[in-house]
């Protein structure tokens, strides 16, 4: 119909495994990278090895509940992302962030549910944002991590271009101590 367009993205390689039972490493190179070419394949997902440098646009692996450990990047590694939006949402069976695994992120500006439900969480390590002056939402960022039990003081410290905290920490019943006054860091108060 008039006024409806459709954009297509190019067929996306794929390869057929020997087995289902034995586990592969695998290379993918380009600019975008998802987690897999089909809903089905997200939970064969156990591990990313290494970023390389690849200036990936596009990190999507949500909903690799078998995610168990994410690499430190290289420097080039997110050089061409502008965000996060979901990279890591639902992966339920990560527990663990590389301290490090935003440090080139610098023209990144949206990280909303970048871990929402990753629900193995147990900590966030100090720093992870202290390269990423440029976000602007951290809507939902860590929404329903029900095992984290503490927030660094200094989590969002150089990220003083913020326009959203909405929901950054809800339904992280795991939380002790004293709550973080995210809306002191808002110019209009809102959170």
């Amino acid at each position: 119909k008039d006024g409806f367009r459709i954009a297509l993205l190019p067929r996306l390689p794929e390869h057929t495994y020997a087995t289902t039972t034995s586990e592969y490493t695998i290379t993918i190179t380009g600019a975008l990278c998802w987690g897999d070419t089909g809903e089905y394949t997200r939970d064969k997902i156990l591990k990313v090895l290494q970023w390389g440098q690849m200036e990936l646009e596009i990190v999507d692996f949500n909903n690799c509940h078998n995610l168990i450990s994410i690499a430190s990047p290289t420097n080039k590694s997110f050089k061409n992302s502008g965000d996060f939006y979901i990279s890591f949402e639902a992966c339920t069976s990560l527990t663990n962030i590389p301290a490090d695994l935003l440090k080139y992120c610098t023209n990144v500006e949206d990280f909303s549910t970048i871990f929402r439900y990753c629900t193995s969480l147990t900590s966030i390590p100090s720093g992870l944002f202290d390269n990423c002056r440029n976000v602007g939402s951290f809507e939902c960022t860590f929404y329903g991590c029900m095992s984290i039990t503490s927030i660094p003081e200094d989590l969002f410290k150089y990220c003083t271009n913020v326009a959203s905290f909405v929901a950054t920490f809800t339904g992280c019943t795991s939380l002790t101590g004293q709550a973080l006054t995210l809306w002191e860091r808002m110019a209009n108060g809102n959170t």
